[in-house]
C-alpha cells in the first residue's frame, strides 16, 4: 500500500506544475486564485526546552537532505526550504537521554494526505509521519504517531497528549505554541471544474463554496478574500477531504478552496 500511495503522490509533480498560475487547468480543474500561502513548521509547548531541540533536530534533518528525501517521495519534487545546519548535541542532554530513553509523541494532520494519512493496515504514512520518525532518529528516541487537526492542536499541546506536531501552518500559532523555522511551503488556491462555468471571481456571483473545516487556515483566508466574498454566497466547511471534492465535483459547491498539494492528491485518487 505504501508503494502504491508513492507511486500516487509522486504524479502531484506534474499536476501541480501544470497547475501554477490562474487560469492553468490540470486534472479537470481550474486555478481561478491563490488566496496565499502557508509556510509548514513543527510546534511545540511555547517555553518547553523540547522546542529548541527539535527546532535543531529539523535543521540538521534539511542539512543532511532527508526532508528533502521526504519531499521527493510522497510529493514528486524538492520543495523545502529550509536549509538548516548540522547541530552538535548537548552533552548534559546526551548522557540525560541515555538514562532515560523516552517517547515522543508526535502529531500529524489527520486526512491530510500526502502529509498524513491512514493506509489499508491502518498505519500512519506520509510526508509529517516520516519527518516524524526522522526527529525520533535525531533525538535518540522512539515516536509514536498521534492524530490531530488544526481545530484541537493547541489543546492536544497543553494538555501534554503530543509533544510536538509535524506539518501545521505557521500562520495558526496561537498563545502556547511556538512555532519552529519553517521548511516549506504549500499555496492555498480557490479552484473549480475545468469544464464549469466558473472561471473568475464574479462567475461565482451567488455561489456556494466548499473548503474542508479542520484546515482552519484556508478557511481564514477564504473569509478574509474581498473578492471572493464580494461574489460568493457562502463558505460550505466540510468535514474531510473526501466531502470537500464530493461537493465540489457533484457540483453541491461551485468551487473549492484546498492545499495545492492535498488538493492534487485528491484528485489523483478519484
Amino acid at each position: 500500500m505504501v508503494k502504491k500511495l508513492t507511486a500516487l503522490f509522486a504524479a502531484l509533480t506534474v499536476m501541480l506544475s501544470l497547475l501554477s498560475g490562474c487560469g492553468e487547468s490540470a486534472g479537470g480543474v481550474r486555478v481561478i486564485d491563490e488566496l496565499g500561502v502557508k509556510h509548514l513548521a513543527v510546534y511545540c509547548r511555547e517555553g518547553d526546552t523540547l522546542a529548541e531541540k527539535v527546532n535543531d533536530a529539523m535543521n540538521t534533518l534539511a542539512a543532511d537532505g532527508t526532508l528533502s528525501t521526504a519531499a521527493q517521495k510522497w510529493l514528486g519534487s524538492d520543495v523545502i526550504t529550509l536549509k538548516g545546519a548540522e547541530s552538535e548535541p548537548d552533552e548534559d542532554d546526551t548522557e540525560e537521554e541515555e538514562a532515560a530513553p523516552r517517547t515522543l509523541v508526535v502529531g500529524v494532520e489527520a486526512d491530510s494526505a500526502p502529509f498524513a494519512d491512514e493506509d489499508e493496515n491502518g498505519e500512519w504514512v506520509g510526508m509529517s509521519v516520516d519527518i516524524a520518525y526522522a526527529l525520533g532518529g535525531v533525538l535518540g528516541w522512539d515516536v509514536r504517531i498521534q492524530p490531530v487537526t488544526c481545530l484541537d492542536l493547541s489543546a492536544q499541546l497543553a494538555s501534554g497528549n503530543i509533544d510536538c506536531a509535524v506539518g501545521f501552518p505557521a500562520e495558526i500559532a496561537a498563545s502556547g505554541m511556538a512555532a519552529g523555522d519553517s521548511y516549506m511551503q504549500s499555496r492555498v488556491l480557490l479552484v473549480s471544474l475545468a469544464d464549469s462555468e466558473y472561471s473568475s471571481y464574479r462567475s461565482l456571483e451567488g455561489a456556494r463554496i466548499a473548503c474542508r473545516s479542520a484546515d482552519i487556515y484556508s478557511v481564514q483566508l477564504a473569509q478574509g478574500s474581498e473578492d471572493l466574498n464580494k461574489y460568493a454566497q457562502f463558505l460550505w466547511k466540510c468535514s474531510d477531504v473526501a466531502a470537500c471534492m464530493n461537493s465540489f465535483t457533484s457540483g453541491v459547491s461551485s468551487a473549492a478552496v484546498m492545499d495545492e498539494y492535498v488538493l492534487s492528491a485528491a484528485i489523483n485518487s478519484l
